[in-house]
């Protein structure tokens, strides 16, 4: 019998692509999702049976949520209406999640556990939520959602489980820097892309979805307004150069309104997000990315954006 010879870096190539467990992801377990996330959850369907409210206490009475990011983000989950909502969360590497209600303490509302083939479980809880008069905390808000690790923690994509599947489903990005982020770390021209859905209700009563799709170029010079470009203004296709105005706060959350070329506003609350790490980078310059979602009444939805690059650097 022949031996099979694999000489120099053919052959480790080869072997690599002969044996796909050598190149499996592998996570060692909670201290590989640490550090500060933006969050987007969203559900884009009516469901058929409205959810069991999480936060139910057992009486029949339903504890109240928060206005805060977590605080919206688990009222979507309890409901049957589509819902989007965007916020920042802390991962303390422990198994531990944080986050605040617009002061500088953060209060832990939630936990998570990270297994060593990159499956992840992720509880929330809206800490921040008032439970009625005798009802203990622990009976505050809460929802489960379990689902992957991928790039290495940059980006985990989770929802519910088939148990408590309502349609709704939770996607982190780590973000681009814990602070010191201002308006003149959006600048460039960015490209995005989200669908989002305006929910109505017809003449007869019957709940409706309309897609309202929103893709196009933003450009920035860091000076919080989206404007076009001299490029866009000679572009073919003028209904995707797209204008506005936005606001970074210094950890990196901010709001922002897209005006379409047909001159309708869509508000939007967005995070700073880390560039995936097979994403195309210019040397020695992470580019910033956008996570955010809707937040018009009645209109549901979230997207990313991208800093465009060409051969020449960025534009």
């Amino acid at each position: 019998m022949k031996k099979l010879i694999l000489p120099g870096i053919a052959g480790a190539l080869l072997l690599a692509l002969l044996s796909p467990q050598l190149n499996a992801q592998v996570c060692f377990g909670n201290s590989d999702v640490v550090g500060p996330y933006a969050f987007a959850g969203s559900r884009s369907v009516f469901v058929p049976v409205p959810a069991t409210p999480p936060g139910t206490n057992g009486t029949g009475t339903t504890n109240p949520f928060s206005s805060t990011p977590v605080g919206n983000l688990l009222s979507g989950v309890s409901s049957a209406l589509p819902f989007s909502t965007v916020g920042r969360i802390y991962a303390d590497g422990n198994g531990h999640l944080l986050a605040s209600a617009g002061t500088l303490t953060n209060a832990q509302i939630g936990t998570y556990s990270v297994s060593t083939d990159c499956t992840i479980s992720v509880t929330l809880i809206d800490k921040f939520a008032t439970a009625p008069a005798g009802t203990p905390a622990s009976t505050s808000a809460s929802a489960t959602f379990d689902g992957i690790v991928l790039d290495r923690g940059n980006q985990i994509e989770l929802l519910q489980p088939a148990a408590a599947a309502n349609g709704a489903v939770l996607s982190l990005r780590r973000v681009y820097q814990n602070s010191g982020c201002t308006n003149a770390t959006l600048g460039g021209t960015f490209g995005i892309a989200t669908q989002a859905f305006l929910t109505g209700t017809d003449t007869t009563g019957t709940s409706s979805l309309t897609l309202l799709p929103v893709t196009g170029r933003l450009t920035s010079s860091g000076n919080g307004l989206f404007g076009v470009k001299a490029t866009g203004d000679t572009s073919p296709l003028k209904g995707r150069q797209l204008a506005g105005t936005y606001t970074v706060n210094s950890d990196c959350t901010g709001t922002m309104q897209i005006v379409t070329a047909d001159g309708v506003t869509r508000n939007a609350s967005f995070v700073i997000t880390r560039p995936s790490s097979g994403a195309c980078q210019v040397p020695g310059f992470a580019r910033p990315e956008i996570l955010f979602g809707f937040t018009d009444p009645g209109v549901s939805g979230f997207g990313s954006a991208r800093l465009e690059t060409f051969a020449s650097g960025l534009q």
